[in-house]
């Protein structure tokens, strides 16, 4: 009878801990004392997860392009292009575009180092950048079409050097 309350105890306690992690942005003063005493069981235990899969989807569709340019003026796509990257590599880059940019620079340093690294020896890249252009897409069962709408620039993240006239498209 003992075990029976202590799971029943534990399983309740790990429950309240997910459900006041999830219910302390709304900001109320009760929520914030509640999860002060939760906060320590959330992160030791990797509760602290958001709910962000039940949000509206973005209303807009992205397009992302990794290009290194050499110093002879050489483009390449070494991720691949934006219609040909493969999904998973495709949604790793979308992270760095989901906060907000300024929190994600060091994690783009990263790739951008990486796609450096990748060159052939004695090539480094003049330049190496990736970039986000968005555009909006029409809400279901709109007569608009996405293909008739433009991308237009959203945030680019720049290892080294500055764009030339020549360089991006």
């Amino acid at each position: 009878m003992t075990r029976k309350k202590l799971a029943s105890l534990l399983l309740f306690a790990h429950l309240f801990a997910i459900a006041v992690a999830n219910f302390a942005p709304m900001g109320t003063r009760t929520t914030h004392a509640l999860y002060r005493l939760v906060a320590p069981y959330v992160h030791v235990t990797g509760l602290g997860q958001n709910w962000s899969m039940y949000q509206r989807p973005k209303p807009f569709d992205a397009r992302i392009e990794v290009v290194s340019v050499h110093g002879d003026g050489c483009r390449e796509h070494p991720l691949g292009t934006a219609d040909g990257m493969p999904l998973r590599r495709l949604y790793f880059l979308e992270n760095l575009f989901a906060g907000r940019p300024t929190h994600q620079q060091p994690f783009a340093d990263a790739v951008l180092r990486r796609v450096e690294a990748q060159s052939p020896d004695g090539d480094a890249p003049r330049m190496v950048q990736i970039s986000c252009e968005i555009r909006d897409t029409p809400p279901p069962g709109s007569a608009a079409s996405i293909a008739s709408q433009q991308y237009k620039p959203y945030h680019t993240f720049t290892l080294r050097g500055t764009p030339q006239p020549g360089d991006l498209p």
